[in-house]
């Protein structure tokens, strides 16, 4: 079972090396330097309420969610997660998604949880999988990443509360 806490300045190292691994993932175009990532963790470390969690399995940290570009007038948010490589595949990311999607909708009060998928991106078919699953919506966007030379489109989902609430009534 996972456990969300508070990110601290001292998981920035671990984050910062897992993010460099795949940047064809990030909006950022380049490497980061640990004061990129340590200016990124002091801006969102203030933010109230908390949507930027450290995530453990068994007292280890394995990844770093997130709810980020809250609108809260529009009840919307942007999903985040990253997983350290080595623990990919053995399903804490789709827990952690859900977790996180139950954090948005049932605490936060978001209706909309939002996430962007570049197609050059490995974890394309894991996103694909987690708003297939919950009956979310998506659309392509055309030419929306530059990587190696090349434009690659993405795929834009959302998925609503009401959504979430059918799927996890069918999980119990």
């Amino acid at each position: 079972m996972l456990r969300f806490a508070p990110l601290r300045h001292y998981h920035m190292g671990r984050i910062l090396e897992w993010r460099n691994q795949n940047l064809e993932a990030w909006r950022t175009p380049r490497t980061l330097t640990m004061l990129d990532q340590y200016k990124w963790w002091w801006k969102v470390s203030h933010e109230k309420p908390c949507t930027h969690w450290a995530i453990y399995d068994n007292n280890e940290f394995i990844g770093q969610g997130e709810i980020s570009n809250i609108i809260p007038e529009y009840g919307i948010g942007e999903i985040g997660l990253i997983i350290d490589p080595k623990k990919r595949g053995k399903g804490r990311g789709r827990e952690a998604v859900y977790n996180i999607l139950r954090i948005g909708f049932l605490e936060l009060n978001l209706y909309t949880i939002f996430g962007e998928v570049y197609h050059c991106n490995a974890a394309r078919t894991f996103w694909e999988s987690i708003y297939k699953d919950m009956g979310g919506t998506m659309t392509i966007l055309p030419c929306r990443k530059h990587w190696r030379s090349q434009y690659y489109d993405s795929t834009y989902f959302s998925i609503s509360r009401d959504q979430f609430v059918r799927f996890a009534r069918g999980m119990v």
